[in-house]
């Protein structure tokens, strides 16, 4: 059945993850980010700067989120647990939103019969695509980014990587 499969569990799991996690806990840190520099000068003076801080947070918070709810399954399924995961994120998530925006942009063009550019949007996607699963292959081979878990028994990793979220949920007061 479609419900039991890894990738659907995955995804299902991550997006879940994202929403009851990820946004609850972005939005409580840029509030205390917010309180804690309230009608500060330096923030007014760099709308910007302010602007790219806040995007970092609520990057950070996704990823992380991303990173908790996809862990029991990870470790459970494929014996693996990728902690550098987090940090990948940030950056493949700007890219992955460029690549979503290029693809918008080429069905635009395609259907007002430009299929010249839109062929041209559609090869630098897959260049940022080409690039995004090259920089993921190099970030594997660093200490620390990914960890196989092949000794350890599955089934008591994926409970623990499950209680994380639980604990997470139980205790927070977002």
């Amino acid at each position: 059945s479609l419900f039991w499969t890894p990738s659907f569990q995955l995804s299902y799991a991550v997006v879940g993850s994202i929403l009851l996690y990820g946004l609850p806990l972005a939005q409580a840190l840029n509030r205390c980010r917010q309180r804690r520099v309230g009608a500060d000068l330096d923030a007014l003076e760099h709308p910007r700067l302010w602007s790219l801080s806040r995007s970092l947070t609520t990057s950070l918070s996704i990823s992380l989120a991303a990173t908790l709810g996809s862990s029991a399954l990870s470790i459970y399924y494929f014996q693996t647990f990728s902690p550098g995961g987090i940090v990948i994120n940030l950056l493949l998530m700007q890219v992955g939103s460029a690549i979503i925006t290029l693809g918008a942009v080429s069905l635009l063009l395609g259907g007002l019969g430009m299929g010249i550019l839109s062929q041209a949007i559609n090869t630098l996607a897959l260049a940022l695509i080409w690039l995004m699963e090259n920089a993921i292959q190099m970030a594997l081979k660093l200490p620390g980014v990914f960890f196989s878990l092949q000794f350890v028994e599955p089934f008591a990793f994926a409970l623990v990587g499950l209680g994380i979220p639980l604990w997470m949920t139980l205790s927070a007061h977002w």
